[in-house]
Parts: C-alpha cells; sequence; structure tokens
C-alpha cells in the first residue's frame, strides 16, 4: 500500500508519437514532483539533481503483443505490431523508485 505518483506520458521522435509510457513513483522518494519538468528534462537528470537519487539498476521485460485500443488508436489502423516493456529502476540504495510499463 505504498502511495505511488502514476504519470502517463505520449512519447515522440522525430514530432511522431512513438510510445505511451506509464510511469509510476514511490511518492516518498518525490516529494513536491512536477511533472512538468519532464517536458523539458529527462526524469532521471531530475532524479539526480533535485532528489539526490542515482540510479544504478534496471530490471526490464520486453514482450510483443497484439495492440490495444489506445495503442491503436495512437498510432492508426489495426492490426499493428507492438512491444510492450515493464522496467523496475533501483537506485544506489537498493530501493525501488521506479516502475515503468511502455507500449512502443
Amino acid at each position: 500500500n505504498t502511495p505511488l505518483l502514476e504519470i502517463l506520458r505520449l512519447r515522440y521522435a522525430d514530432d511522431v508519437p512513438f510510445n505511451i509510457q506509464q510511469l509510476y513513483l514511490i511518492e516518498s522518494f518525490f516529494p513536491q514532483f512536477n511533472p512538468w519538468l519532464l517536458t523539458d528534462h529527462s526524469l532521471y537528470e531530475i532524479m539526480e539533481s533535485d532528489y539526490q537519487i542515482k540510479i544504478v539498476k534496471t530490471v526490464q521485460v520486453v514482450t510483443t503483443g497484439s495492440v490495444q485500443k489506445p495503442v491503436g488508436t495512437l498510432k492508426g489502423s489495426y492490426p499493428y505490431a507492438l512491444l510492450h516493456t515493464t522496467s523496475t529502476i533501483y537506485s544506489s540504495t537498493g530501493d525501488i523508485v521506479e516502475y515503468q510499463q511502455n507500449d512502443i
């Protein structure tokens, strides 16, 4: 029952949407977090500079699957190839500080 911050991001490459990202941050590690900073700063830059959290390990699982409606609407007509990733991110203290899911 750990309180989380949930952030849903639409990521772009060369002005083309390519990724729907769901971020879950442990709220106690990020007091007064401003998600709007992510428009022009990387999350890991914010973690290190504003919260003194250094990322040392990421455990990632990549799977393929069928397109889900929100992603299909974003990417165009069905069917569409999809990669789904889940990542658990650990700090230098061994704490889990972030969990994320990506539909690419």
